[in-house]
């Protein structure tokens, strides 16, 4: 079957001819590997596989130069005339684009989101299209310096944002960020002479053929890896030899995700493939497919490939005009290469601000101000945010002149500002003219005064340059024609300390308060040691060239604008290496100066333009994962998984009172978990919090999503009485806990159960009060906190009508033996009652009577009076029970029935003394009812054996008061008082 699909015909292709080529082809690709290799590397794939339409026909490319594949599955190839094509899977021609914009298209990558990036070698530009074809920028230009291009042949999309141009004008390999912002350039004078492919691996390696090395490509690690400073080391780009390769046009390479690259050479048809972290050796040689002929398997004019999924892999034969789609039968087993993660970006904002500024500035709001050279007047203006869209389908914020705003002139005698700052209340001006320092308040604009050149001792300046504060208020001052950097008091009154520096021209601090000075010539940068006095030069390979100026940002970086080239240089704070270099060259007339605002928006002062241009950087990756909530015993306990290392210097955990926000920022820490307790809890807890990452740029990221924080909220919600929102919170987290999403140990659920349950009970919903006193079964809870639950559960079992359930929580919770005083609580005897009574009444009186025996015992001897009088109660409660009946009788006046009764109970005996006494005193009674006076006497007489204590007078009220029961009248009373012990 095999043989056969392969020799059936195919457009464009005879029947003779394609089974010719079939042969040839699996020749090539068995021979590579000895007759021992049963099966090829590579076999052919015939979905997937099209001709082009033929020249003149529609949807025809002229000359076919380049493909990729997008992720719709559209091909999408290049005509070296000026159109990209697009096709469907099968090879239906579907659109084309491009017309209006390119001229000699020669590479070609496509985004996940659809965009086209093409590298035009004519006009020196990589075009970027939008999925429906329509122009959205252009990269770079031509020209000689980095950010250029001068004779660019390959393209390739990196991960983490970039975009590499090989240039074999400048023999280099060129970054820019996907919006064009220039980043590097990668030498390549060390390694190639004559580059002519490039590919980039999804782990961030670069990858380079070189048209005089048949043998092998060569390999560089990612660019940040390759040093900022200087040309690319010799030796740095390693090698990846390909057995029985002789490469002499490799006019393509293409890497997959688990590491394979192939080569395309175009003079011999074949392609080549190798896997450095592959234990394996496929065949004798590293020939993967192709050869030079017509059918399946072999090419005549291949010009480029491309991976379509780890496996499979297209080629595009010019003068065969076709696609072929083969699948590798040598990535079985691989395993995928770690994706290179760096998630700093850079870019340019929009437009830049239409003055040199000076610095930027936030008021009491927090509303950005500009200090800004307008119309040679130092004025304060006030920005306006705008939010724009990026490539990378985020939004960012950056800020304009708000012309409409209310403008702030600083008048004043001033001469040439040189530099000048924004505090809080004041513009601080260095006036290099006038050899002094301007002070103007913020509130009217007005000049309160002047230091420098009314002095004549130390305090005296000469050509001052620039002007920064340190934290602490104080002022410093470059005195460039003393050769001294000066500080001066808060409030610039004195000269606090002088440092001798050659020729000073700007001075920055970072936010801990150091100070740095360079020099004129921007070469020499120092730190100063206030300590020794002296200062220390940077570390090396920290800045590209002379220095026109440089700042901190609110993290610590060090941001240095190069007087050369006019690029910025980003130092990670530290200053121990270089994060990033952006910017193209010689891209500004005359920069003076560099200011970095709190959103990583740069601003490049350009003199020479009266401009100032605006680049900006940020740290961008998905919110952070695997963020819980974990409660404890008094504390909740937030985890999650951290973000990229060295890219990440904090952690902020954020709180609000509804899950979407608004967020405040409640904790910094380093690194999970964080505990939050009963002291660090603000008083009003959030209901919701999340984890942001704080970047090494001193921006919060973006927030993880929320969980609730109702260990806390519910507690507190329900300690201040709103039993709505403590049931609220409870519910919502235990519906969570349940589900996994967050995790609560058994004395933490425990609580919770306690809070809703209290909760419910406090708003009088019985039935919700025992639905969550049920869920509580089998979690713990500290001792006091569960007697008060089992009093709370009994009192709502009695309320649905559940006296017996409701005794057996009143006796687990006198098993956890509560304090003395706790059984003195009124409610607390008078629930005990009512239980009793519940029970009783229910028609268990024996349960009943067990029930108050065994809470009755639970009382601690220490309070003897309640003891009594609980002992009390059960023999009062028993002998109702017991005599219960011939009590009924009585006040029916049945009083057969009383005297059999009360005959029979005596007979039977096991009466207790009360039982006894009580007993004997009805029957007495009914006795002398029926005109039986010596039965009535002989039966009265034997209660002084049982009780010689026994007195009529405080019988008869008790008789009322304990059993309702009234058995004596005048006459009884008279006889019967009568009656003495022993009488």
């Amino acid at each position: 079957m095999q043989l056969n699909r392969r020799s059936s015909p195919e457009r464009g292709y005879s029947r003779p001819a394609t089974a010719w080529a079939t042969a040839v082809s699996l020749i090539v690709a068995c021979a590579s590997s000895g007759l021992a290799q049963a099966v090829p590397k590579a076999g052919y794939l015939a979905e997937g596989s099209f001709q082009l339409p033929g020249k003149g026909q529609p949807g025809a490319p002229d000359r076919p130069t380049a493909l990729a594949l997008a992720p719709d599955r559209t091909v999408h190839v290049a005509d070296g005339r000026g159109l990209v094509f697009v096709y469907d899977s099968t090879g239906v021609y579907r659109r084309s684009y491009g017309q209006a914009d390119l001229g000699q298209p020669v590479a070609i990558c496509i985004t996940a989101s659809g965009e086209s990036y093409v590298l035009d070698a004519d006009r020196n530009q990589v075009f970027v299209f939008g999925p429906g074809g329509q122009r959205l920028r252009a990269l770079a230009d031509k020209g000689n310096r980095g950010g250029q291009l001068s004779n660019p042949v390959d393209l390739a999309l990196g991960p983490a944002g970039q975009v590499y141009v090989l240039d074999a004008g400048r023999r280099g390999v060129e970054i820019f960020s996907r919006d064009g912002m220039f980043v590097r350039t990668i030498e390549l004078t060390t390694t190639s002479s004559q580059p002519a492919s490039l590919a980039v691996g999804n782990d961030g390696w670069i990858y380079v053929a070189d048209k005089r090395t048949p043998t092998h490509i060569f390999a560089l690690p990612p660019f940040i890896r390759v040093p900022w400073v200087g040309s690319t080391p010799q030796g740095l780009a390693g090698q990846i030899s390909f057995r029985g390769a002789d490469f002499q046009e490799p006019v393509a390479i293409a890497v997959n995700v688990l590491g394979s690259v192939v080569v395309l050479d175009k003079e011999s048809g074949r392609l080549f493939r190798a896997n450095g972290t592959s234990e394996r050796s496929i065949g004798p040689n590293d020939l993967l497919y192709g050869g030079i002929g017509t059918g399946r398997g072999s090419f005549r004019e291949p010009v480029d490939i491309a991976f379509a999924g780890p496996d499979q892999l297209i080629i595009l034969d010019s003068r065969l005009r076709k696609i072929e789609r083969i699948r590798l039968t040598t990535e079985e087993g691989l395993e995928r290469r770690a994706d290179f993660t760096f998630p700093i970006r850079v870019g340019k904002v929009p437009s830049g601000l239409a003055a040199p500024l000076y610095d930027v500035g936030y008021g009491p709001a927090g509303n950005a101000h500009f200090l800004v050279d307008l119309n040679n007047s130092l004025t304060l203006l006030p920005a306006e945010a705008h939010v724009y869209a990026t490539v990378y389908g985020d939004s960012v914020r950056a800020y304009q002149l708000d012309s409409a705003g209310q403008q702030l002139q600083f008048r004043g005698d001033i001469g040439r500002v040189e530099d000048a700052l924004l505090t809080d209340s004041s513009v601080v001006a260095a006036d290099s003219r006038r050899n002094r320092f301007a002070v103007f308040d913020l509130a009217d604009g007005r000049q309160v005064g002047t230091y420098g050149d009314n002095y004549q001792d130390d305090r005296r300046l000469r050509d001052p340059g620039g002007v920064a504060m340190l934290p602490d208020g104080r002022v410093v001052v470059v005195d460039s024609g003393n050769d001294r950097v000066k500080i001066f008091s808060a409030d610039l009154a004195s000269l606090v300390s002088s440092y001798t520096f050659s020729r000073p021209a700007g001075v920055a601090v970072d936010p801990s308060g150091e100070i740095f000075v360079w020099d004129e010539s921007g070469l020499q940068v120092a730190r100063l040691n206030t300590e020794a006095q002296t200062f220390e030069p940077l570390k090396e390979g920290l800045l590209s060239g002379p220095l026109a100026s440089a700042t901190f940002d609110q993290a610590g970086n060090f941001f240095t604008l190069d007087r050369n080239t006019h690029r910025v240089t980003i130092v990670r704070a530290g200053l121990q290496n270089v994060l990033m270099q952006l910017g193209a060259e010689r891209a500004l007339d005359r920069p003076t100066r560099i200011r970095v605002d709190n959103e990583g928006n740069i601003y490049l002062t350009d003199e020479g333009s009266k401009r100032t241009a605006i680049y900006r950087w940020d740290v961008e990756f998905p919110p952070l994962t695997g963020f819980d909530v974990d409660f404890e015993p008094d504390a909740a306990v937030l985890r999650w998984n951290p973000g990229p290392a060295g890219f990440v210097r904090g952690y902020v955990v954020q709180g609000a009172d509804a899950a979407d926000g608004p967020y405040y920022n409640l904790y910094t820490t380093n690194a999970s978990p964080f505990r939050v307790t009963a002291d660090n809890v603000p008083a009003t807890p959030p209901h919701y919090v999340r984890i942001a990452p704080l970047f090494i740029t001193g921006v919060v990221g973006k927030g993880s999503p929320p969980l609730p924080l109702a260990y806390f909220t519910a507690n507190r919600a329900y300690e201040e009485g709103d039993y709505t929102a403590a049931l609220q919170y409870v519910a919502e987290a235990y519906e969570l806990i349940e589900s996994g999403v967050i995790e609560a140990s058994d004395e933490a659920m425990g609580r919770l159960m306690f809070v809703a349950t209290a909760s419910a009970y406090g708003l009088g919903e019985f039935r919700t009060a025992l639905d969550w006193a049920l869920r509580a079964s089998g979690y713990s809870m500290p001792r006091e906190q569960l007697i008060q639950f089992l009093f709370m559960t009994a009192e709502t079992y009695m309320r649905l009508g559940n006296p017996p359930a409701a005794s057996q929580q009143v006796l687990a919770l006198v098993g956890q033996g509560p304090r003395p005083e706790y059984y003195m609580d009124r409610s607390v005897i008078d629930q005990s009652f009512r239980v009793y009574r519940g029970v009783r009444d229910a028609g268990y009186p024996e349960d009943a009577l067990e029930y108050l025996r065994l809470y009755r015992n639970s009382i601690p001897s220490s309070v003897e009076a309640l003891k009594l009088e609980y002992t009390d109660s059960v023999t009062v409660f028993s002998t109702q029970h017991k005599l219960g009946p011939g009590f009924r009788y009585w006040r029916e006046a049945s009083y057969g029935q009383v005297v059999n009764f009360f005959e029979g109970l005596l007979t039977e005996g096991g009466l207790s003394e009360e039982q006894t006494v009580v007993a004997r005193q009805v029957l007495a009674c009914a006795y002398f009812a029926f005109g039986r006076r010596g039965e009535a006497e002989d039966t009265y007489r034997e209660i002084f054996g049982v009780r010689p204590e026994f007195s009529l007078d405080r019988e008869i009220p008790r008789l009322r008061m304990l059993y309702a029961l009234t058995i004596y009248n005048p006459e009884t009373q008279r006889f019967f008082g009568n009656i003495r012990p022993g009488s």
